[in-house]
């Protein structure tokens, strides 16, 4: 009796369902490459404590949510795998965002949109369908220069856009605007608010988001010798700014803000905290967890804490993009 030879070719289905468990297996360790235990746990409880059940961040009117420290704060919390936010993402990102629309205008509103895309990627949540309509929505403004067309747009609308579209993956369309963005520093290296005539001086937190964006896409497109001159020089405003090399003033006060998203700039620019001003930082937390800021006493500060607790841990936004 002659023996029957089972075929020895590679079976598609097989090699399908390997494909997609490699896949699998690689977004987890990246996610888990993104998370690490905290060394200040009480402060992302006390900022996971500050969403109103769950959902969002109380702004400065009373129960109005302030949705840019929203998603700034559960993009920062993604960081810890020790906190739940799983109720703010659902409130943030699940459902369809019409906050990032301007009331007056009904235009879509870059910088929120940014942040909303950056957050939808950093916490992984299963909302496709809507990151694709606002990429859509922004793919609108963006001219073929990089500038925004949009009423007087700001550093924050262009860094925030650079970081939101380069995590969800449209890269090309992040390295046109940072061409921009680039273009727009001052004389003394840093960058202000916006380009207006109202907007007369470099800020700290505006230098350190724009350092952000252009470190992120530094290496893409035709500009990188451009983009790793205005780093440079925007790293070198915020030396010569920087008090006693440990923190940043701001309208005669400690600016607590502006000293974490200073500390995140440098981490991206050099991969390694200042330790001046984590120390700093540190001196800061208050006995309920949370950062204090000039402008409470004896007590976290919510808005401080939502922008700082990253930088706190000594780390900064494209850190959670394993950056």
């Amino acid at each position: 009796m002659n023996k029957i030879n089972k075929s020895q070719g590679f079976n598609p289905l097989v090699i399908i369902a390997t494909s997609i468990a490699v896949a699998v297996i690689a977004a987890l360790v990246f996610f888990n490459s993104t998370q690490s235990k905290a060394q200040y746990p009480e402060t992302a409880q006390f900022l996971s404590a500050q969403f109103v059940n769950g959902q969002y961040l109380e702004g400065f009117s009373p129960g109005t949510a302030d949705y840019g420290f929203s998603l700034e704060a559960v993009a920062q919390l993604s960081a810890s795998s020790e906190i739940e936010i799983s109720s703010a993402k659902e409130f943030l990102l699940a459902t369809e965002p019409s906050y990032l629309f301007s009331e007056e205008t009904g235009e879509i509103i870059p910088g929120l949109a940014g942040k909303y895309l950056f957050a939808s990627q950093v916490t992984r949540a299963d909302n496709k369908a809507l990151t694709d309509s606002v990429i859509e929505s922004v793919v609108k403004l963006v001219n073929s220069d990089g500038s925004l067309d949009t009423v007087a747009p700001s550093t924050f609308d262009y860094s925030w856009l650079i970081l939101g579209l380069y995590s969800q993956d449209e890269k090309n369309l992040a390295a046109t605007i940072a061409s921009k963005l680039s273009s727009l520093a001052r004389q003394d290296g840093g960058f202000g608010f916006d380009s207006s005539e109202t907007t007369k001086t470099s800020s700290t937190d505006a230098t350190a988001i724009a350092v952000m964006a252009l470190e992120l896409t530094k290496d893409l497109g035709a500009r990188a010798s451009e983009n790793q001159s205005a780093i440079d020089s925007a790293l070198a405003y915020l030396d010569s700014t920087m008090v006693d090399d440990s923190h940043f003033v701001a309208y005669d006060a400690i600016d607590v803000n502006g000293t974490a998203y200073a500390l995140m700039a440098y981490v991206a620019a050099t991969g390694e905290p200042n330790d001046a001003m984590q120390s700093f930082l540190a001196s800061y937390v208050q006995s309920d967890g949370g950062l204090g800021s000039p402008w409470v006493d004896n007590a976290g500060d919510r808005f401080a804490t939502a922008q700082g607790y990253l930088a706190l841990e000594g780390k900064s936004y494209l850190s959670l993009l394993g950056k």
